[in-house]
């Protein structure tokens, strides 16, 4: 007997094979056949309050994966910009103590720096927005199928709700680095010297 796994179980009651009643069903030695025992495990039927139909279950399925892919993609994108975004502050930093006495490159390139900041915080609070809608898109199909208790935790409740999301640590990273160059700036400006 093929083990029946919650993806599994998602995938027939998608096809419409899963999701029958249990006094449906039973062959003639009495024994439950495959698919009843399939609706037993993941029975959609008595989890939601109004049956789904074969086809809204395909496309719930659909959007299902849709978000999640989604979410990977945010996840993904905000990696990348900040790697590209490290990787040009270091550059331009260390320019920076070649160019010494140059103060007009010097200044140039702290303006750069603070709006590649600027435009960092920003892309980040909108992926963050992305991703929190990706999540809460999730959160309703999960729970208009009735698979919350296969779902990883995403929004904790009790005790590891102390801990901050993970989602705003992009933000405040670009938030940090927009107020230390723009006093960098600032601090340039005012005759001071540079890094």
């Amino acid at each position: 007997m093929i083990p029946i796994t919650p993806t599994r179980c998602l995938r027939r009651a998608a096809a419409g094979l899963a999701v029958r009643f249990v006094h449906a069903g039973i062959e003639a030695s009495g024994r439950p056949r495959a698919a009843t025992r399939a609706s037993l495990w993941c029975n959609f039927v008595e989890m939601t309050t109004r049956q789904i139909t074969p086809s809204e279950k395909r496309t719930l399925l659909a959007l299902f994966a849709q978000h999640w892919e989604n979410a990977r993609h945010i996840k993904n994108e905000r990696l990348s910009f900040t790697n590209i975004y490290a990787l040009v502050s270091a550059g331009i930093l260390s320019l920076l103590h070649a160019v010494r006495g140059e103060i007009l490159l010097e200044i140039s390139l702290l303006v750069f720096l603070l709006a590649f900041s600027g435009i960092g915080l920003l892309t980040s609070l909108r992926l963050k927005a992305e991703l929190e809608e990706c999540l809460r898109c999730i959160g309703r199909i999960v729970a208009q199928t009735g698979l919350e208790e296969f779902m990883p935790v995403v929004d904790s409740r009790g005790s590891l709700t102390r801990y901050p999301k993970f989602r705003w640590l992009f933000p405040v990273f670009y938030s940090i680095c927009t107020v230390g160059f723009l006093i960098l700036l600032v601090f340039r400006l005012a005759g001071g010297r540079g890094p």
